[in-house]
């Protein structure tokens, strides 16, 4: 059967938009390029002089979506918006009330949980076709699933979708890809059932492993940092000293040595250029300081500043942070992504803490692009139902 060719551009928004990643996803790819705009996006504004961490994060990736979005609305606050005309609602919502990374999660008990029926209002008003959710894919198991369940129903019942839903992981995409990066993705046709199974049946079944001797790392870290060198502060030797006493653990010797050579080492003793850099990484946990040879460990917006790699200096291993442009350059953001003004000082760019932030609470950018392209994909082979079908 021929397929169905598409020539008008579907119309895109996006809530809880944060730095952009849907966007960047179709900007980026020609096909979606072609056949989708962008015509809003939803985020908290952080207004100047708000208090807090989280006021400043929105304030930052406003700064993002205004400088790669020019001219759109930002719907702010999507318990109150008023959205224009659009075919597909990409939205998410905070995942803090499920994350395994939060070790105090109360689930569909917290006022958060609520905003994915928000979202799904916004939907309504918007007159959308379709929608894509995105979340921690926590929510695929144990006492979560149950209210994941429930969102299903109220969303077919309450509002006309049918649902296709599952995880993807980043390395579904890519085998050589060295992050684990695994969420939830749930996508709606309203009164369309058969673009629902489409797309289930189009649905990757598992990840593939990685290799990391084919893991091309120069994609990802910068051998010479255009930032400072964030060195491992002195809790280096206490962790270490934890870490010892589990003597199964097997720490890698370059950690030990890199991690004690950090932890000694002013910033501005390191007179020699930084040089290559080796694919060991680690990640500092309750425990310790557990290694990763070859795969770094999952990104999370908790422990950005906790994962890092090894380095030489001319003769001297240290451990070192990611910058915030390497986690970028992981999650497979475009170029310059994040290489806008600081809106708080406008007269100096984002610096690196502020980029590490922003990218530790974003998606890969292949999932998007994935769950975009595979819409698309059911939308062409699916022809158009008469409305008696639907009876």
């Amino acid at each position: 059967m021929q397929q169905k060719t598409t020539t008008d551009k579907l119309r895109m928004g996006t809530l809880f938009s944060g730095l952009g990643c849907p966007e960047a996803a179709v900007q980026t790819t020609p096909r979606l390029r072609d056949r989708i705009e962008s015509v809003f996006y939803s985020e908290l504004t952080g207004r100047a002089g708000e208090d807090g961490p989280d006021a400043k994060n929105s304030r930052n990736a406003c700064a993002v979506l205004g400088h790669h979005l020019p001219g759109l609305p930002n719907l702010e606050d999507v318990r109150t918006a008023v959205p224009p005309p659009a075919d597909i609602v990409v939205h998410g919502g905070m995942c803090t009330p499920f994350s395994g990374a939060n070790r105090h999660h109360t689930g569909r008990l917290d006022p958060i949980s609520l905003l994915p029926i928000d979202a799904m209002e916004i939907c309504r008003r918007a007159g959308a076709k379709y929608f894509i959710l995105e979340n921690t894919d926590a929510l695929m198991a144990g006492a979560h699933l149950q209210y994941l369940d429930s969102l299903e129903r109220i969303i077919k019942d309450g509002h006309g979708y049918f649902v296709a839903r599952g995880a993807l992981d980043t390395g579904m995409f890519d085998e050589d890809y060295p992050v684990a990066r695994r969420r939830l993705w749930m996508v709606g046709a309203l009164g369309r059932p058969d673009i629902a199974e489409a797309i289930n049946g189009m649905w990757p079944k598992q990840s593939r492993p990685s290799d990391p001797s084919r893991i091309d790392w120069s994609r990802y870290l910068v051998p010479s940092l255009e930032e400072p060198l964030r060195l491992i502060p002195e809790r280096a030797r206490r962790l270490l000293e934890k870490h010892e006493a589990e003597a199964d653990w097997g720490l890698h010797p370059f950690v030990k040595v890199a991690f004690l050579n950090a932890s000694s080492t002013a910033v501005d003793e390191v007179v020699d250029p930084p040089g290559r850099v080796e694919p060991i990484f680690w990640k500092e946990d309750d425990h310790g300081i557990r290694w990763h040879e070859g795969h770094c460990p999952t990104l999370e917006k908790s422990s950005w500043g906790c994962i890092g790699t090894i380095q030489w200096c001319g003769n001297l291993l240290i451990a070192r942070k990611l910058s915030g442009r390497e986690w970028a350059r992981l999650m497979e953001l475009p170029p310059g992504w994040l290489d806008v003004s600081d809106p708080d000082d406008p007269s100096k760019m984002l610096d690196d803490g502020s980029i590490a932030k922003l990218v530790g609470n974003s998606m890969h950018l292949g999932q998007p692009r994935w769950i975009l392209n595979a819409l698309l994909d059911a939308i062409d082979e699916c022809p158009l139902w008469s409305t008696s079908k639907l009876l």
